[in-house]
C-alpha cells in the first residue's frame, strides 16, 4: 500500500501507534485529542494534525461530514460515518482486497469489517 498510497499509509501507521497502550490515547465522549477522543474527534484531530483540513478539531469534529466532500465509493484513507455516530478511515488490504476501517471506538482504537454498521456516508479526505 505504501507505494501508491504514501500519505495514507503515513496515516495508518501513525494510527497503529497511537493504539499502543504506551501512547495514553483514550476514549472520552466528547474528547477530541490530543490524547482523549470519541470517534469524530479521533478523525478530525488526526486529519487536521497531518492539515488534510482546516479548523480546530475541538470546533468542527461534529461536523465532519460537512467538512469533507461526500462521495459514494471509499479509497484508502477516506472516512466513513455510520448511524451509530462512528467515524472510521477506510482501508483495503493490498494483499487479500478485504475493505475495513480503523479509528476511535468506546473499546479504544480498533479495525473492523467494512460493513460493521449501516454507512450514512463517505467523506472524500484529498492527500498530497
Amino acid at each position: 500500500m505504501s507505494a501508491d498510497f504514501p500519505a495514507q499509509t503515513e496515516l495508518l501507521e501513525e494510527i497503529l501507534r497511537l493504539q499502543s497502550p504506551d501512547s495514553g490515547t483514550q476514549w472520552l465522549a466528547g474528547g477530541a485529542g490530543p490524547s482523549e477522543f470519541d470517534s469524530p474527534g479521533f478523525a478530525a484531530y488526526l486529519l487536521s494534525e497531518r492539515g488534510l483540513i482546516s479548523g480546530n478539531p475541538e470546533d468542527i469534529h461534529y461536523t465532519l461530514p460537512n467538512v469533507l466532500s461526500a462521495i459514494h465509493t471509499p479509497e484508502n484513507g477516506d472516512v466513513v460515518f455510520d448511524k451509530g455516530g462512528y467515524a472510521m478511515f477506510y482501508f483495503q488490504d493490498p494483499y487479500t482486497r478485504e475493505d475495513f476501517v480503523i479509528g476511535m471506538t468506546t473499546f479504544g482504537i480498533v479495525a473492523m469489517k467494512y460493513d460493521f454498521a449501516p454507512m450514512i456516508g463517505v467523506g472524500d479526505v484529498k492527500y498530497p
